[in-house]
This record gives C-alpha cells, structure tokens and sequence, in this order.
C-alpha cells in the first residue's frame, strides 16, 4: 500500500465554502488520503453540519475543540494524525486533483527528503474557475533546493516559495523529531511554521505546478487590518520568533530577513496614499534608515530600494508613480 497523506483543515465558520474544498480533497488522485477536521466548537454556522453530512458517505474525522487561533487547531490534528506526511489546507481554498501525487511523485524520487513543496496561484473568488483551468495546465517541473536556498528564497515572501502551510508535504515523523508545531498567535504563525520545516532539514523539493488556489476572500483575517502600519504591527510576534529560529539555523540571514521586512513594509506603505511627510514619520518611528535587496529581486523592489537609500523622497516617488499613475 502506498503511504497515508493526513490532510488536516482548520474549520471555524467554514460552510460558505467548505464543500469546495472537501470535494476537492476527495478528487485527489492519490488514493491514500486521511482527512482530519479541527472544527472549532465556537462556530456559530452550520460548518458541523456540513461535516457531518459528508462523514456519512466518505472517511472523515471530526476533531472539536475551542481554539484561539487556526495554529492551534492545526496543531490537533498533528496530535490525530496517523499518515506517514501531513498537508495543512484551508477551508476556503481549492486544489487540483493532482495536488498531493505531483508531490508524493518526489518523494518517492527523493526518499532522502523531509518537506516538499508546490506553487501556488493566488485567486479573487470570481476568477476561480478560470485560475483552476490554469492550475492544471501549469508547468511541473521538479527541483530541489538546498535549505540555505529555500531560506533565501523565502526572502523574497513567497514569489516561488510560499509561506503557506497549504504549499507544503511533511513527513510527520520529521515534525514529531524536532517538535515542529504551530505557535499559539493569529497573525505569521503558519510562515513561522514554514520557516521551520525549512529550516531543520538539509534540503527540499519542489514542484512548480500550482496545484493549489488560494482564494483571496473579502472576509478573510488579512483583509479584516485596516492599515499597512496595523499589519506590520500585528506580525510582530512572527518575525520576533522567526529571527529566533534563524539565529541558531542561520545566523547571517538574520540582517537580511530584517531588511527584507522593512522593505515590504516601505514599499507597501509607500503605495498607500500616505503623505510623504507621514511616511517620513512613520519610517522614524520604526528606526527604519536603510533597506537592503535580495539579488533575485524584481526590478522595481531593486530600483526602489536603491532609490530609498540614496534618498527617501526618490524612492517615495517612484512608488507612487508606478502604483498611482
């Protein structure tokens, strides 16, 4: 029998659109799939039901529970697991059918390997269907990265790389040797996992076709902060943590990671429609005075961060042009 794969989905006020996904789940074709729910008890729609309902024609395990953060309910099912890897997937997402074969194919290539990844394709609800279509028909090439290049890669937030938990096969022996879980905060605590699973192993792979749809929701977590400043403010704890984890694993990443944040807390605040004296406040008050860029850089996060340090005004200016013309 081949390996069991535990797909384990954090569940609070999911029914809008959980049956999308969960049938998304049983059209997998990888045949050995367990599926854990933590379904957090202070739900208030009719997410229970739903379970229920498709528990009684397919395999399903209904974990309740009161949570105070999806990290938390993600860590249940790490505890009910019993599959040899574990996926995290949202509820509100979707995945190609082909999702978890195309990464269990590079394990099976690759039995040397701990994590393995896959892209992804950012989606607005009206666009999925024809983002799914592309999903399919995405490019599958394989590689595989040293943990070094994946730690750089992450860098550049996820342009190849994800910082989502749903982009990422685990064998669960691997997170139960060096006690990876999910730390107890709403805000980056599945990009702190990520950077974890990366971060304890020698090297990774990684599939490029984007098997999975994150669906950008106006309800979502993110989309509930009112500011660029109020989302910098919120992930603080994850990247206090982050920089932890890189100070043992990686100690000269720890600068990079720092300026990488500042840059795309500048470029983001520079789009808003933020005075330019505000910025310069704003700037002030995060002892934010230099900015540094990753070589893989695009060409506009490259030309604006050397603008930024040769004069803040510039780099303010390009910004808005580019963002506001």
């Amino acid at each position: 029998m081949q390996p069991k794969v535990s797909m384990i989905i954090p569940a609070y006020n999911a029914a809008k659109h959980l049956r999308i996904m969960l049938d998304s789940i049983y059209a997998q074709t990888y045949p050995n799939i367990e599926v854990i729910v933590a379904y957090d008890v202070k739900s208030t729609d009719t997410t229970l039901q739903i379970l229920r309902e498709y528990q009684t024609e397919k395999s399903l395990i209904i974990d309740e529970g009161k949570d105070n953060s999806s990290g938390q309910a993600r860590n249940r099912g790490i505890k009910l697991a019993t599959g040899d890897f574990i996926i995290f997937v949202d509820a509100d997402d979707i995945m190609i059918p082909s999702y978890i074969s195309d990464m269990m194919k590079i394990f099976i290539q690759h039995p040397e390997l701990e994590v393995v990844g896959s892209g992804r394709l950012i989606s607005s609800e009206g666009e999925r269907e024809q983002n799914y279509n592309r999903a399919i028909h995405s490019d599958a090439k394989v590689e595989i990265y040293s943990s070094e290049k994946a730690q750089q890669m992450m860098l550049n937030q996820g342009r190849i790389l994800s910082g989502g938990p749903w982009a990422w096969l685990v064998r669960r022996d691997y997170l139960q040797r060096y006690n990876i879980q999910f730390p107890n905060y709403s805000y980056g605590d599945d990009v702190y996992y990520v950077w974890s699973i990366i971060s304890n192993t020698d090297k990774i792979g990684f599939s490029h076709r984007k098997g999975y749809i994150w669906i950008l929701h106006p309800s979502s977590l993110l989309n509930s902060i009112s500011s660029v400043q109020e989302r910098y403010n919120k992930f603080s704890k994850s990247r206090e943590d982050i920089l932890k984890l890189l100070s043992w694993a990686n100690p000269e990443l720890c600068s990079k990671y720092n300026a990488a944040q500042w840059r795309i807390f500048a470029f983001d605040l520079a789009k808003t429609n933020t005075t330019y004296a505000d910025f310069r406040e704003i700037l002030r008050r995060n002892d934010i005075k230099y900015l540094s860029c990753m070589p893989f850089d695009s060409m506009m996060n490259r030309l604006g961060t050397y603008c930024f340090n040769v004069s803040i005004f510039m780099f303010w200016m390009i910004v808005h042009f580019v963002y506001h013309k």
